[in-house]
């Protein structure tokens, strides 16, 4: 920990949302609302600015359509008509969540992470929801794989491989550094590989079982020392 609290430290500007680290890597620093890990994104030509959840569990990204009103439970919404770049695809939309659903329409535009632009990505528009009463977030940027998605019958590149395809970054792999409870370091979305400031040791990879949720197959999983069994 006292190394991670001594690398930041150099940075004196607090304010400053991204960073590009030793690694090269694009960098988003989040905020962990209530276990909502939280950055800024912005999309459309100018730029509209939102604070989404970065969700794994999800496939989808959406945000409140600014015609949306009292049907809507976000602060935030996304005027269309105000980007020159926002294309209807004239589909709609609608998803399930746990906690919520969320429906309206879709089109493309250009997405903006960690200062790197997916040009011509997926945007849902929301024009009605229900139960995400006071969340600390204007929408849902789903980080799981497309197979999942509202749109699976016609699933469209992730952020990382539309990033990959457009010359961006070389590896379609995106991280996020969760953060500790006793640490000034806030959680990080790494876009694009690793980041060895965040951990130590080497990276052991595992199978999915299945290219839709970030699920794995396991026994058992050893903490300091203990074993906790999947039965």
């Amino acid at each position: 920990m006292s190394l991670l609290k001594q690398y930041w430290s150099q940075y004196e500007n607090r304010n400053k949302r991204y960073r590009m680290m030793a690694s090269g890597q694009p960098l988003d620093e989040l905020t962990n609302d209530g276990g909502y890990f939280t950055g800024d994104v912005s999309i459309g030509t100018p730029a509209q600015t939102f604070t989404l959840d970065f969700d794994t569990g999800s496939g989808d990204l959406w945000v409140a359509d600014s015609s949306c009103g009292s049907s809507c439970n976000q602060s935030q919404s996304f005027n269309t008509a105000d980007s020159s770049t926002y294309q209807s695809t004239s589909q709609s939309f609608s998803i399930t969540y746990g906690s919520g659903q969320a429906s309206g329409n879709t089109g493309t535009d250009n997405v903006s992470v960690a200062g790197l632009t997916a040009t011509g990505f997926v945007v849902n528009t929301v024009t009605s929801d229900s139960g995400f009463p006071g969340s600390p977030f204007g929408g849902i940027f789903g980080m799981a794989w497309s197979s999942i998605s509202a749109h699976s019958n016609n699933p469209s590149p992730t952020l990382v491989q539309t990033l990959q395809q457009q010359g961006q970054i070389s590896e379609a792999v995106f991280s996020i550094y969760l953060g500790l409870a006793d640490s000034n370091v806030n959680p990080t979305l790494i876009i694009g590989g690793t980041d060895s400031n965040f951990y130590t040791g080497s990276i052991t990879y595992y199978s999915l079982s299945s290219a839709g949720h970030w699920t794995i197959s396991w026994d058992g999983i050893q903490v300091n020392g203990n074993l906790y069994t999947s039965s």
